[in-house]
């Protein structure tokens, strides 16, 4: 084998070393931010629901009648809801096209074909 192919075989291994040592790193951050994520949404839920009980007794305050208060809030409260559904669709593409540009590059793709013929070769085996 030429230096050359020796040379790119040792980049190639410690390129893999990296990454693995990367990923080792990146995978509690990575459960760290989801954690914060699902309490943060928690503090956001509860934080507009007492805003729409405010509206609400608010709007009684002014003299509307129960039912007239409850609609004018379910109201804004389906307006909110849409709009951040709309976001989170809006957000979902953008991930899934960031998705596609990774499983464009070379590098990911053959990484994604080796996984594929390990879990294939993996299962087969039982």
């Amino acid at each position: 084998m030429s230096y050359i192919g020796k040379l790119v075989d040792l980049t190639t291994v410690g390129g893999t070393v990296t990454g693995i040592a990367l990923l080792q790193r990146l995978i509690p951050r990575l459960a760290i931010i989801v954690a914060l994520t699902i309490i943060s949404s928690m503090m956001i839920v509860a934080l507009m629901m007492a805003g729409f009980y405010a509206v609400y007794a608010g709007l009684l305050s002014y003299g509307l009648t129960s039912g007239a208060a409850m609609a004018a809030t379910g109201g804004i409260a389906l307006l909110v809801t849409l709009l951040l559904v709309g976001v989170t669709v809006i957000r979902m593409r953008q991930i899934r096209d960031v998705r596609r540009a990774l499983l464009n590059m070379p590098i990911v793709a053959e990484a994604v074909d080796l996984a594929d013929a390990f879990v294939e070769g993996f299962l087969s085996r039982q």
